[in-house]
């Protein structure tokens, strides 16, 4: 049938169709992926739900976990953009079949355009697992990702819930023999952030610090020592891990935790918590600025008295490593051993859908840009750079220095990066 599907709207031609799915992992093959992304899907969902062989036959699931991330490696390949969901919370899992789900969560996060996510087991209505726990049923007052999209609940919802579990299984929870809900609750938070918003952070402390599950342990120790109480039973205990607040603790937390000797691979580290750093607090600072961005400058013509800037939505910082090499290692789960101190620096741009764009600049275009100080005009940035080119011996191939000067310029202009 799918390929039937796919072979219709290939005949069709329809312009700028696109369209998405759910799928088994053991249900589609290279031809059918290849097939499908031609035929104009753009996104595919897959339930793996656990990285556990045990809990994979157990909830009758058994797929082959050895072909996950290899299958969809090709759908990204493919151009389709995935999501791959996992659960937690099964009623005989234990710290051990976390750890396995945690780390197949963790490789597909190295692989661009995939989105791993995680949540609560849910009770659905007349499944195996409602039928079993029918009785044993608990309502705490956290809903699992499967039963609650966000939506707004006051005192009769809730009333009307709690008094009727058959109706409503699905916001309760499920006993679990080995690991507390409270807990599982807050790392499906904790995970659900630190893959989406931090995710070259999370696969270095994950692939270099240990493992992420024993780095949560550590986190839950610190935020209490530190006496940051959450409830992950109460809206503002759930809410905690998506405000500001939280990536500024876990900053504090991972400098305090490798503050020492035992530090891993210190310039990456260091690299990635500056990167991170530095991104919060742009986002903050532009944080209900009403004219963010400087206007478009379609007249950019430089002269000797022209004064570029950088955009008001751009901010330049500097790293002591090649974050581009860092990534690029992490994401192939590649020895950083070769990674040495050597700045870089890059840009964050404020886009109008408050995205952010982050380009790590060439070494010359960094050079160019801090002399783009908004007080110095085109003639001394010009002499600036000479001189900085004639100290580093750079081999120019015969083009004077002034016009790779105003050429770079140009350049980070059209980059959206510097206005007159």
């Amino acid at each position: 049938m799918v390929i039937e599907i796919c072979e219709a709207l290939i005949a069709e031609a329809i312009p700028d169709l696109t369209w998405r799915c759910s799928a088994r992992i053991d249900t589609i093959d290279d031809a059918l992926i290849e097939l499908m992304a031609k035929a104009g899907c753009v996104g595919m969902f897959f339930g793996i739900e656990t990285g556990s062989p045990k809990l994979q036959k157990e909830i009758n699931k058994n797929l082959n976990l050895d072909q996950v991330v290899p299958k969809i490696k090709h759908v990204k390949e493919s151009g389709i953009k995935v999501t791959a969901s996992f659960i937690t919370g099964f009623p005989t899992e234990t710290k051990e079949n976390l750890r396995q789900t945690m780390n197949m969560m963790l490789d597909l996060a190295c692989l661009d355009d995939t989105k791993p996510q995680i949540t609560t087991l849910a009770p659905l209505p007349e499944t195996a697992l409602h039928k079993e726990f029918r009785d044993r049923l608990k309502l705490d007052d956290f809903f699992s990702g499967m039963s609650f999209q966000g939506q707004h609940f006051d005192q009769e919802d809730y009333d009307l819930i709690a008094k009727h579990p058959e109706i409503f299984p699905e916001f309760y929870g499920i006993p679990t023999a080995h690991l507390e809900r409270a807990f599982l609750n807050e790392l499906v938070k904790f995970l659900m952030v630190t893959t989406r918003k931090l995710r070259l952070l999370t696969l270095f402390l994950h692939q270099h610090a240990g493992g992420f599950l024993e780095l949560f342990h550590k986190w839950i120790e610190w935020r209490k020592d530190k006496d940051i109480d959450i409830d992950v039973f109460t809206e503002e205990g759930v809410n905690y891990y998506f405000t500001i607040d939280f990536p500024k603790h876990f900053f504090e937390f991972i400098t305090c935790l490798y503050s020492g000797p035992e530090k891993p691979y210190p310039e990456v580290l260091q690299t990635l918590l500056n990167y991170e750093k530095a991104k919060y607090n742009f986002i903050s600072d532009m944080a209900g600025v009403l004219d963010k961005q400087d206007q478009p400058d379609p007249d950019w013509l430089l002269t000797h008295q022209s004064v570029p800037k950088v955009k008001k939505d751009v901010h330049i910082e500097k790293l002591p490593a090649n974050y581009e090499s860092i990534g690029l290692k992490l994401k192939n789960k590649l020895p950083l051993d070769d990674i040495t101190p050597h700045e870089v620096y890059v840009a964050y741009d404020m886009k109008e859908n408050d995205e952010i764009d982050f380009t790590q600049l060439p070494e010359l275009a960094s050079r160019l840009i801090t002399l783009c100080d908004g007080k110095s005009s085109i003639s001394e940035i010009t002499q600036g750079f000479s001189e900085y080119m004639n100290k580093s011996g750079a081999d120019l191939n015969g083009v004077p220095a002034d016009t790779i000067c105003l050429v770079g310029l140009d350049s980070l202009h059209d980059q959206g990066l510097l206005v007159l």
